[in-house]
């Protein structure tokens, strides 16, 4: 601080900056570090950017990390404090203002809510307690509403790569939980794809392959209703398949990577529309309130499609190229039908949303960006329900992170501290409980 009397007030030492979430292994003494730095203030706040060699960080003047990436990095900030310029592979210039571009404000994150814990073992009878609920990383989970039940895919043995799918639920208000052990898929090499609760919570739609792709419908109970076997013919290579539910609960769509996929009534299991749509992999399938509109979305290539048809007759109601749309993590109709909602990244890697109005013809609509820089897997593993008060999506990330974000807010309503390969992340149909599932157990945060 300068002498009394000099004409200036006296300059104080601040509160220390503490960044939170930093890459893991970043060293502050490394001499790229000491290059590397930089730091600006802009507005009311200071900046600064650190590269290091095993990550690269910007932080504010309140200790909030801005953008985070595990490789290393040189930048700079521009002259008038608004933006950062990263240099890497590609140069990308990051505007400081929430990390938007232009005319995209991020709303600020909501704060993480302490989730209770479901179980922390195999709930299944007789298990010993030392028991993982999964000897190797759980993949898929589904939720009811209220987390009356969760099912999830789980490894019991640790020699053998064949799961099966626990279902653990609570009977009634203030009952013991019970479990039990779904019936196995056909053959011993069935290998589940995708998993889904109905509306009510009261049936389960698991998708399989083995010889061929199958969708099995059973009860909360573990009984059967039926098996489907969806029609051969489909094109060769990886495959992978997609499952959704009316929002009744009257019909429910299984979908296959190659493009074929079948409507079918949930009580009868019988197919009231069958599909077949050229083009990319197909990476979403979605059905409308009472399962009259059926939507396919495809995406490879760095192109996507999104494509609504009448299931009676299959006539197209809606064909869009979603701009910038690079994966498709799931789709959603409206409540009144109107509107059918995208998930998925772009180009530049941030996880959003594109809105597609069944109207008419309308021009290719642009992303709403959700998470800046949220890199998602090859085939990605999210959700995206349409609740009364507007979408909301969990974006799975690929680099040990995820997110859920509330379309309607534009908030981050939860931050997901694994990526997709590490566990399992289920949202209830009503889009208000998020259950998270790891070989640690299962836990209920609340958003």
């Amino acid at each position: 601080p300068r002498e009394p009397g000099a004409g200036a007030a006296p300059l104080l030492p601040g509160p220390l900056v503490r960044p939170a979430g930093c890459p893991g292994g970043m060293d502050a003494d490394s001499r790229f570090a000491a290059v590397a730095t930089r730091a600006c203030w802009t507005g009311k706040l200071p900046y600064a950017f650190m590269g290091a060699d095993f990550g690269s960080v910007l932080f504010d003047g309140v200790g909030r990390t801005l953008w985070a990436d595990p490789a290393g990095a040189t930048a700079c900030f521009t002259p008038d404090g608004t933006a950062l310029v990263v240099v890497q592979e590609e140069v990308t210039a990051w505007f400081l203002a929430g990390l938007a571009r232009p005319g995209q404000a991020i709303a600020p994150r909501a704060p993480n809510g302490r989730g209770r814990a479901l179980f922390t073992r195999l709930p299944l009878p007789e298990t010993p307690a030392e028991r993982p609920c999964s000897y190797w990383p759980v993949r898929l989970a589904a939720v009811t509403d209220e987390a009356r039940a969760v099912v999830f895919s789980t490894q019991l043995d640790r020699g053998t790569a064949r799961r099966r799918q626990v279902v653990w639920h609570c009977p009634e208000e203030g009952a013991p939980p019970a479990a039990l052990l779904l019936p196995p898929g056909p053959g011993p090499a069935a290998a589940l794809s995708a998993l889904a609760f109905d509306p009510a919570g009261t049936v389960i739609a698991r998708a399989v392959l083995s010889d061929e792709a199958r969708l099995l419908l059973d009860g909360l109970d573990g009984e059967p209703r039926w098996r489907y076997a969806l029609p051969a013919g489909g094109r060769r290579g990886p495959q992978r398949l997609h499952t959704a539910f009316s929002g009744d609960g009257s019909r429910v769509a299984v979908a296959a990577a190659d493009g074929r996929s079948v409507v079918l009534d949930t009580v009868t299991g019988r197919p009231v529309g069958a599909f077949r749509e050229p083009g990319p992999a197909l990476q979403a399938v979605a059905l409308d309130r009472t399962g009259t509109h059926v939507a396919h979305g495809m995406a490879g290539d760095g192109r996507g499609r999104v494509v609504v048809r009448r299931v009676t007759d299959g006539t197209v109601l809606l064909e869009s190229g979603p701009g910038e749309l690079r994966q498709l993590t799931d789709l959603a109709f409206s409540p009144d039908g109107e509107v059918l909602a995208a998930s998925g990244a772009t180009h530049r890697r941030d996880a959003a949303l594109w809105t597609l109005p069944l109207s008419g013809p309308e021009p290719a609509p642009l992303p709403r960006v959700a998470v800046h820089d949220l890199p998602l897997s090859d085939q990605p593993r999210g959700s995206l329900l349409w609740t009364p008060d507007g979408p909301r999506a969990v974006f799975p990330g690929s680099r040990g992170a995820g997110a859920v974000w509330d379309g309607t807010t534009g908030r981050v309503l939860a931050d997901i501290p694994f990526g997709a390969g590490e566990g399992a992340v289920a949202l209830s149909p009503d889009g208000r409980t998020l259950v998270t599932v790891t070989q640690a157990g299962a836990r209920r945060w609340p958003l």
